[in-house]
């Protein structure tokens, strides 16, 4: 059965993303879901009790069907310092077309924090279901 959400994502400090070796300017659903499933599988495979079941080829054809309805985001480097390497993502947009499982994950993967940094508080989302 393929249920679609629409999900909104707050992006709460700079949210650094590699895509094709560089940091991405701009937020691609796909890229963030894939960089959290790795995240999460590594979290699980080291903490949890073994592998986190994901089915990859499906997760990531299925981001490619994701559609941005409203993209508030924006690559800023914050406010409190003038570090360049501490710019990243920021800002708030809409995603529909979010397939089972994802938004579990994306869930998940909040309590992780995304991105390169994530472990230093870079890249805090919330995701909330519309």
């Amino acid at each position: 059965s393929h249920h679609s959400a629409t999900v909104r994502i707050h992006v709460e400090s700079p949210l650094r993303l590699l895509s094709g070796g560089s940091i991405a300017h701009s937020l691609d659903f796909g890229v963030l879901l894939r960089s959290q499933m790795r995240r999460c599988s590594s979290f699980f495979a080291h903490y949890g009790e073994g592998e986190l079941e994901l089915d990859y080829v499906f997760m990531s054809e299925a981001a490619a069907k994701v559609t941005a309805l409203e993209n508030g985001f924006s690559f800023t480097t914050p406010a409190w310092t003038q570090r360049a390497g501490l710019a990243g993502i920021l800002g708030t947009g809409e995603f529909t077309d979010i397939a089972d499982g994802m938004l579990p994950l994306l869930r998940l993967g909040s309590y992780l924090n995304a991105g390169k940094g994530a472990s230093c508080g870079m890249g805090v989302y919330r995701i909330e279901k519309v």
